[in-house]
């Protein structure tokens, strides 16, 4: 595990290089990148678009008071200097040459508005819960509070949903401000065609190294398979998640590359804890835990392109421990399980899923495993928006496949936001009075030693209660033209095209 501060944190690894694509032989250069990705944006909006697939395109145009330089050492962005005045508040000093896409310059009052909007943002207020004020010292100095000393302060401050906004223009219409953002990055809106694309300009007042291309085009390409053909055709220049069965052409192509490495995605089963069915029940979610083979689904689905896992957290995280494991796969167990539970003969339920043909394939596969035990399941495949709003409406359901992406690369940003009950991503509705002491307790702990322990008295808890069955670890897998130089990937999918060219 990589080392840092403890104030900071510690296994940090979020903008990590994966991969650069610079096979490109350079010669004229074209004034379009054009991606593609499975889903549209959810929102425009950084406090409200949290997915992956919003991020993507936002985080090329908004800007958070620090990064993570290309060594993985916290570095300036929007704030030029920090300082830690005490076990709970930090003192940052803004850049004064930032301008927002609309002319007008960045302040202090910008960053305070920004953090409490946050606050009362219910999608994203788990993520900066430990946050306690924003107070303006001047208008080019900021005091961040937090409610306890909390370790991870810092880097949490680099995620995508920690994005400065411009109080002028977001107080004077947010469902405008929502459609036509205003950010301060290197690239600014144009124009969003909704289930189509979404097009970026370089912005020429930007006040560090302006964008080598003009303009960035997201495209929304919903079957996979066909973001590779359109890859190799060269109708894209790069292409997100490419499909298992595709990966050995890719590779061997001969205009296009695959770049691979690890993402901070950890793709599980999450059991409605509240559900009226059988899911309900400890010894139910337990049964279906051991009647998963997860190493079959990562031979079978994803071509060993995956780390089977039991543990919330990705390995690439803080806290992790690969020496706790959850249930193995025991058919045995499992019908014993269910007899205790009173459903011996099994039972019929449903699993949501989103439109992704892996996931999809994923449960194809659950379905054989647990008809092996008796249940019964449905498939049931719609948006993703649709499946979130459904769970956080609090409609019932038995199980639902899903992803959660670690931002911060720490521990505590999967175990607060799917197990506290306070979170609206807490999918599962779990709510253990003793995991949310100790998810408080861990946070306050600034010794990296004295949070592991604390972390590792978390993790056997939740493997008896199963709210969540850890499924795999995902491999990122990214195509990319042959022509395309100066590509970074990001363990978070956060990719920037700041410094990317294409050449034609």
């Amino acid at each position: 595990m990589k080392k840092a501060s403890v104030f900071l944190l510690a296994g940090l690894m979020l903008l990590v290089p994966i991969a650069v694509c610079g096979a490109a032989t350079g010669g004229a250069a074209k004034d379009t990148i054009t991606f593609a990705q499975g889903s549209d944006l959810t929102s425009l909006d950084p406090h409200i678009g949290k997915q992956l697939r919003a991020f993507a395109v936002t985080c090329n145009m908004f800007e958070q008071l620090l990064k993570f330089d290309k060594n993985m050492n916290l570095a300036p962005s929007l704030a030029e200097s920090w300082t830690k005045i005490s076990s709970t508040e930090i003192k940052f000093k803004l850049r004064k040459d930032v301008k927002w896409h609309n002319g007008d310059r960045l302040t202090a009052e910008d960053v305070k508005f920004s953090f409490e909007r946050m606050q009362k943002t219910p999608i994203v207020a788990n993520n900066i819960s430990f946050l306690d004020s924003a107070t303006v010292v001047d208008p080019y100095t900021v005091i961040l509070k937090t409610k306890y000393p909390y370790a991870p302060v810092l880097a949490a401050l680099t995620t995508p949903v920690c994005a400065i906004v411009p109080k002028k223009v977001v107080e004077a219409d947010p469902a405008k401000f929502a459609l036509n953002p205003v950010g301060t990055g290197p690239y600014k809106f144009v124009e969003w065609k909704p289930d189509n694309y979404c097009k970026l300009e370089a912005f020429s007042d930007y006040y560090g190294e302006k964008a080598k291309t003009k303009y960035l085009v997201m495209k929304v390409v919903p079957e996979s398979t066909q973001r590779s053909i359109m890859l190799e055709t060269g109708e894209i220049d790069v292409a997100y998640d490419i499909p298992p069965n595709d990966v050995k052409r890719i590779e061997k192509g001969k205009n296009v590359a695959l770049l691979k490495g690890e993402s901070m995605k950890a793709i599980s089963i999450n059991l409605n804890t509240k559900s009226k069915g059988p899911t309900g029940n400890k010894l139910v979610r337990q049964a279906i835990a051991y009647a998963i083979d997860k190493e079959a689904i990562v031979e079978g689905v994803l071509n060993n392109l995956g780390q089977a896992g039991d543990l919330p957290v990705p390995p690439a995280a803080f806290g992790y421990n690969d020496k706790i494991h959850g249930p193995s796969y025991d058919v045995k167990k499992a019908k014993a399980l269910l007899k205790e539970a009173g459903f011996e003969k099994g039972f019929d339920c449903s699993i949501w899923v989103e439109e992704d043909q892996t996931f999809i394939e994923i449960c194809t596969v659950l379905q054989s495993q647990l008809l092996d035990i008796g249940i019964n399941v449905k498939i049931e495949v719609m948006k993703q928006a649709t499946m979130q709003n459904r769970i956080q409406s609090n409609q019932d359901f038995d199980m639902a496949v899903s992803y959660y992406n670690n931002l911060v690369g720490d521990a505590d940003y999967n175990l607060f936001s799917n197990f506290d009950p306070s979170s609206m991503s807490n999918y599962s509705r779990y709510n253990n009075p003793e995991v949310n002491a100790l998810i408080l307790k861990s946070r306050e702990q600034m010794d990296d030693s004295a949070r592991k322990a604390v972390l590792d008295k978390i993790y056997p808890i939740l493997m008896v209660d199963c709210p969540m069955i850890t499924l795999y670890y995902e491999t990122m897998r990214v195509g990319v033209n042959k022509k395309v130089e100066g590509l970074t990937l990001s363990e978070i999918g956060a990719h920037k095209y700041q410094n990317v060219v294409v050449y034609k």
